[in-house]
């Protein structure tokens, strides 16, 4: 971007220097005085000072900051007689604290203040006299010469010259047309940044400790109170102390305005005023009358409405607010309220954290075959993208250079890497080159598999290919035949290296997207074509999937054409598979766009980095109720690596919706959010680059993903999102019922969804969409998140949610199963007290009463406890526990299986199929058989519901699914005991009747899609909403520091401030500030742990300085283990009852030469100096008598990963010795001293494989073993074991793997 003129030219003074767009007014219009006496207030702080704020900000830019606040004319008559010397910056006043009224009044010299508030666009640059590029006239005194304003609007060129002559203006601060007129966003003035503002270290450290606190004006004010205690010897406040300001706005204001903080936006959006729960106070009488005439009608529809109670609870029914449906349906003219929707400016904030760390150290580029995938680099969401990969493609090979770009979705010849295939006898001159393989690529990358095809070819892509096979080359039989045009693909995969490319084949090559499909279901009964002219009386009309007359599948001159692909042993419809996503790229944005201005080998092109991003939206209850709901939309950069990504300090929030929004207005004002999708061009430190910041998955729960598809919700006669089943009414008769699904015929596709919903815009009445998105489960025809991500699949880019489907849907079931329908009552209470004894991982907090609170347990709370209860049944369950009547249905239901190992194995079901779903790592046996793994948790599952109700009386199956509530089993019976063998015989029924219902819910059904998921997003962890849960904890507990006033603009700047932090540390504006950023830099490295709130752990590791694990601060240190640690010193009193073998069975010795110190004791300790910590064998040969200090805890940081290890007595840990892994329990822990010498030494129990495995959990077993063994720090692995003694079985590994928080 070319400098403007005056930039670098000491003897100009500037301030700031990045765009910034204001409130867009008409420029000759003067701003509605409305606001003119209303008090400019600090939105993060409600009650402070307010002559203080607008004091630091000045007058005129408060009104700025107050939304288009009207200026004087004195203020603009001041500014135009001021002298040309008025006009220059005073140095000294900008270095220092009160610099407000030189800038302002430097502000004021240099153009009108109503200007700077009307303008659109405008160039933060303060000059002090006029730059030499703009010609000044003699006669005009100063007046700007017009022919200098060619191409702006001719209205404003005659306001410059005409309104106000004897003003200078500078060119660079008129407005500019508006890029986008349908965005309805504009940007909010917000504080400038003032980069000569001096504050202290002392001051900046401060107000990040009082931001980052969230701390109140009282406990500020306390704090001053304290710190001015700190006198000198002249009894004299110290001066850093003595400077503080009085007011905690002023102290927070001085910081923002150093900081570069991130611009905002703001659009106007309408409320749901039936939603609000206070109507506002200056509604007009008639407005309310309105309102008050609404509810009276839609009760009165409700009442009469023949839909009313159908699963539902009739107060919950009655007073719910109005759908959408009933709004148009009682069509009345509601008061219009809007309020003004704040949210981060996304280009802004894309901008920023490319230029940080953060990027940087991200992986970048083209994706990584590898052969068991865990990250999304990985995944075909990343190598499927020409967007992803930024900018390096694949080329067809021109005479040994780069020619065409090859993408994904693009037919191409090519030969294969079988050395014996026909095709290597086919050379590129010859006339048999059409025949060599021909095929759709379908991915690109670098080749990292064991068996790569790039071995000899290592700076090579690779490309990912489903070979297109002729009729003669295809030994299947086809149904319909196969023609002689036709082109087969198949679902195996082909690898290649790009330069065994020979030329592409699109041209020759249609790809048909319509044939093949089925325009009924057999979930339905057969449909005809559209004919509702007569529809008999009181039956709803029956619609076909979509129109086929009116289709975009037409084929032209294309020699070929392809139908069909080959899946395992099915012939399946192209029409039926998921499309790559960079044909979707290419439809949305053009071929040019990619193959032109992105492709890295065409000479002169901008450098390209691609941001992709996983976007999770999300309605959350602020003041953890649902009667204030926030909808949230954040971002997590998908290039960081799957442990940094899961981290609570990866994600960033853009926007929160306001409570009585409508997601569809939320998702309009977030315009911007398309530029970046399709690319921009913008300034990363000092080069213009091309960056592409777009969504790779929107994530969330299920209401909400079936909202962002325009599908209908978990609640629809349709409720799958990716496949046509409908709710079953009654009872199952088989526990694999629900997954009766023939995905290749009935699943939901992209292109097939787009025709629906073309078809349901296209009806003609209201009702008939209605009835058309009841037939085939359509919610809306144009769902809102198209308009900013128009390239993504409908379908794959809004996957399932395995956190909310395994933990809050399986686990959560199975817990009120076993405790409601499987226990005894006595053995209820007696399974709780079990649990709060019973060992759990290391690390773990304690369970709250499943008997009075596990209605309040949240997701990890059930992934913690989906892991501890197969092992705390497999050690503690018997038949007693069980009811008799279960036992006895049980023994009719599974012919030849006792009911405990019913049970367990079901437990234990369960949670592997949480581990394939939610675990860190995955194994490629858990990848490829992970359908039969979940097959089977859910298969168990519903075959103890279908016991637990039959025993519990006749099961009444519910209407619908999901329904009646739990009412029976969340309340206590007369005993006080939840289920049980208590309660009425309604209860007993109603009790049954939920477990009858719980075999059919949507969680059980969805996890037959995850194995597509994992196919295109590695794992299915990696889109799990963890993160974004835990960022509404962060709003949760910020919100009661505010006033409770416009609160999603309070919670969003809170959270700028706190960012702005993290990217000034990470080096974002390392080019345009870097005073500030060593500042903040030095800051750190003193006061690490004052930032720990801002940086993840990652971040910390990246920016940490390295001095601190040298071997000094520690000798027990090494490059693995930093900052050893004995933790808890034993009492000598204590010592005298232990007693070990690793001390010939005798007590502890206190002293290292003491008397009790045996031969054994030395041995074990000089084994240990040689082999940890590097000594010579008979080191030390003189002990000399020193205190031994034993502990009960020992810990280090890994330098791997960052975290932090802590391990206790009666704990498990992995160490090494003589380069094998063992298992040994922490029996104590001790400092040993010798001279000079101080080391960290653990005495452990060794444990002894014995190569079998529980037959019913299918866990490794360990045997306790009484051989001591002392190691050192170095020896232990950075790895946290959970073991559990099971008697008669032994030791069990538990290596079941949950990411949870």
């Amino acid at each position: 971007m070319p400098r403007k003129p005056g930039y670098g030219d000491p003897s100009k003074a500037r301030l700031g220097g990045r765009k910034q767009r204001l409130g867009h007014q008409d420029f000759d219009k003067p701003s509605s005085s409305q606001d003119d006496d209303v008090p400019m207030t600090d939105p993060l702080d409600a009650g402070d000072n307010v002559e203080e704020f607008g004091e630091e900000f000045g007058d005129e830019f408060g009104a700025a900051a107050d939304d288009g606040g009207d200026t004087s004319d004195d203020q603009s008559g001041d500014s135009s007689t001021e002298s040309d010397d008025e006009g220059i910056v005073d140095a000294t006043d900008v270095r220092y604290a009160d610099s407000d009224e030189a800038i302002d009044h430097t502000t004021r010299a240099a153009i009108p203040l109503r200007e700077l508030l009307n303008a659109i666009t405008y160039e933060e640059v303060v000059y002090a006299e006029p730059p030499p590029s703009l010609n000044f006239t003699e006669d005009t005194g100063g007046e700007v010469d017009v022919s200098e304003l060619e191409g702006l609007p001719s209205e404003l060129i005659d306001d410059v010259s005409g309104a106000q002559p004897q003003q200078r203006i500078i060119p660079e601060l008129l407005p500019k047309p508006k890029a986008d007129l349908n965005d309805p966003s504009e940007i909010i003035p917000s504080i400038q940044q003032n980069k000569y503002l001096e504050i202290s270290q002392f001051e900046k450290a401060l107000t990040a400790y009082i931001e980052l606190t969230n701390m109140s004006r009282r406990d500020y004010a306390s704090l001053v109170d304290v710190l001015r205690l700190i006198t000198g010897p002249d009894g004299e406040v110290h001066p850093l102390v003595a400077g503080l300001p009085k007011q905690l706005s002023t102290l927070r204001d001085r910081l923002r305005r150093r900081l570069p903080l991130m611009k905002m936006r703001k659009a106007e959006i309408p409320l749901n005023v039936m939603k609000l729960p206070t109507l506002p106070p200056g509604m007009k009488a008639d407005e309310r009358e309105k309102i008050q005439a609404f509810k009276l009608k839609l009760a009165e529809h409700r009442r009469h409405s023949r839909s009313k109670g159908k699963g539902k609870d009739k107060a919950i029914f009655e007073n719910a607010p109005p759908t959408a449906a009933e709004l148009r349906l009682l069509a009345l003219d509601l008061p219009k309220i809007t309020m003004n929707l704040t949210f981060f400016d996304p280009i802004s904030v894309f901008k920023n954290f490319i230029a940080s760390d953060i990027v940087k150290g991200s992986y970048s580029g083209p994706g990584t075959f590898v052969d068991n995938p865990t990250e999304l680099y990985h995944s075909n969401a990343w190598l499927s993208s020409i967007r992803a990969s930024s900018g390096h493609y694949a080329h067809v090979s021109v005479e040994g250079q780069p020619g065409p770009a090859i993408f994904p979705s693009e037919f191409i010849y090519y030969w294969c890497t079988d050395v014996n295939c026909f095709c290597q006898a086919i050379s590129e001159d010859s006339e048999d080159i059409r025949n060599i393989h021909i095929g759709r690529v379908i991915g690109f990358g670098w080749d990292k598999r064991t068996d790569s095809c790039t071995l000899e070819f290592p700076n090579e892509l690779a490309l990912q290919i489903q070979e297109a096979f002729p009729v003669h080359r295809n030994n299947m039989i086809c149904v319909p035949i196969q023609d002689d045009d036709e082109l087969v693909l198949t679902s195996t995969l082909t690898y290649i290296p790009e330069s065994r490319a020979f030329s592409h084949a699109e041209a020759n090559v249609f790809l048909d997207c319509h044939w093949g499909e089925k325009m009924t279901s057999i979930f339905r009964s057969d449909t005809s074509r559209l004919d509702i002219s007569r529809p008999k009386r009181g039956a709803p009309p029956n619609f076909p999937k979509y129109d086929t007359i009116d289709t975009p599948w037409v084929r032209n001159e294309e020699y070929y054409v392809v139908r069909r692909i080959i899946v395992g042993d099915d012939l399946v419809p192209i029409c039926h598979t998921h499309p790559p996503r960079a044909e979707l790229e290419l439809k949305a944005y053009g071929r040019e766009l990619y193959a032109d201005k992105w492709d890295s080998a065409v000479s002169g092109n901008l450098p390209v980095v691609s941001f992709p991003m996983l976007t999770f939206i999300d309605g959350f209850g602020v003041y953890r109720n649902s009667y204030r709901t926030l909808m949230g939309f954040y971002f997590t950069p998908a290039a960081l690596k799957a442990d940094e990504r899961l981290r609570p300090g990866s994600i960033f929030p853009l926007v929160l919706g306001p409570h009585a929004s409508d997601f569809g207005d939320v998702i309009a004002a977030l315009r911007t959010m398309a530029y970046a999708d399709h690319g921009i061009v913008e300034d990363i430190n000092g080069q213009d680059t091309r960056i592409c910041a777009f969504t790779m998955a929107y994530i969330g729960d299920m209401p909400q993903q079936a909202e962002n598809s325009g599908l209908k919700g978990p609640r629809a006669t349709r409720f799958c999102r990716f496949c046509n089943i409908i709710a079953m009414g009654g009872q199952i008769v088989d526990p694999n019922q629900p997954f009766y699904v023939d995905v290749n015929q009935e699943g939901r596709f992209h292109n097939q969804t787009l025709q629906m919903q073309k078809m349901m815009q296209g009806l003609r009445s209201e009702a008939a969409k209605e009835a058309y998105g009841k037939q085939w489960g359509l919610s809306d025809p144009s769902p809102a998140l198209a308009t900013i991500s128009p390239a993504l699949d409908l379908i794959v880019s809004r996957p399932m949610d395995p956190a909310h489907s395994e933990f809050s849907g399986l686990s959560t079931l199975a817990h009120y199963l076993l405790r409601d329908g499987i226990l005894t009552k006595d053995a209820s209470l007696e399974y709780a007290l079990q649990l709060r004894v019973f060992p759990f991982p290391p690390g773990w907090q304690r369970l709250q009463s499943p008997i009075h609170h596990l209605a309040s347990y949240d997701m990890s709370s059930h992934a913690q406890w989906s892991i501890i209860i197969p092992i705390l049944l497999r050690q503690w369950l018997k038949p007693e526990h069980i009811k008799a009547g279960f036992v006895e249905q049980a023994e009719n239901f599974v012919l030849g299986t006792p009911v405990i190992d019913l049970v367990i194995g079901a437990f234990t079901k369960i949670i592997k199929s949480n581990v394939t779903l939610m675990g860190r790592e995955v194994s490629t046996e858990q990848r490829d058989n992970m359908a039969r793994i979940i097959q089977a948790a859910r298969y168990a599952f519903n075959q103890l519901a279908m016991i637990a109700a039959a025993s519990g009386g006749r099961s009444q199956a519910a209407s619908r699914i999901g329904t009646p509530a739990r009412a029976a089993s969340a309340t206590p019976g007369p005993s006080g005991v939840v289920g049980g063998d208590s309660g009425t015989v309604e209860a007993k029924r109603s009790l049954a009747s939920q477990f009858a219902n719980d075999t059919l819910r949507p969680n059980i059904h969805i996890g037959m899609h995850y194995p597509i998921i994992a196919n295109e997003y590695g794992l299915p962890v990696n889109v799990n909403t963890f993160t974004g849960e835990n960022l509404h904890r962060w709003f949760k507990d910020r919100v009661f520091g505010s006033n409770y006033s416009n609160i999603e603009h309070v919670l969003l700047m809170k959270m700028n401030f706190q960012e702005t932090l993290r990217l000034v540390l990470r080096g974002a504006f390392a080019y345009d500030d870097p005073e500030l950023t060593e500042e903040m830099a030095e800051l750190y490295q003193k006061c690490p742990s004052l930032f720990a709130r801002v940086l993840s752990r990652a971040d910390q590791m990246d920016i940490q300085d390295d001095s601190e694990y040298e071997l000094d601060v520690s000798m027990s240190a090494d490059n693995l283990h930093a900052n050893p640690t004995a933790i808890n010193r034993l009492p000598s009193r204590e010592l005298a009852k232990h007693r070990h073998d690793v001390n010939n069975g005798q007590n502890l010795p206190l002293r290292s030469n003491s008397q009790v110190v045996h031969s054994i004791f030395r041995t074990h300790l000089r084994t240990a100096y040689h082999l940890d910590y590097g000594k010579e064998r008979d080191y030390p040969s003189l002990f000399e008598n020193r205190t031994i200090q034993w502990s009960r805890k020992f810990g280090f940081t890994s330098k791997e990963s960052g975290d932090r290890f802590v391990f206790g007595c009666g704990q498990y840990v992995m160490f090494s010795r003589e380069g094998q892994d063992h298992v040994g329990r922490v029996d104590h822990v001790m400092v040993f001293e010798n001279f000079e010498d101080s080391h960290i030494f653990i005495v452990l129990s060794k444990l002894n494989r014995t190569g079998s495995r529980d037959r019913l959990l299918d866990l490794e077993v360990f045997e306790q073993t009484d051989e001591a063994v002392v190691v050192g720090i170095p020896a232990i692995k950075a790895q946290k074991l959970y073991m559990v003694h099971i008697d008669g079985v032994g030791v069990v590994l538990v290596d079941w793997d949950l990411y949870c928080l």
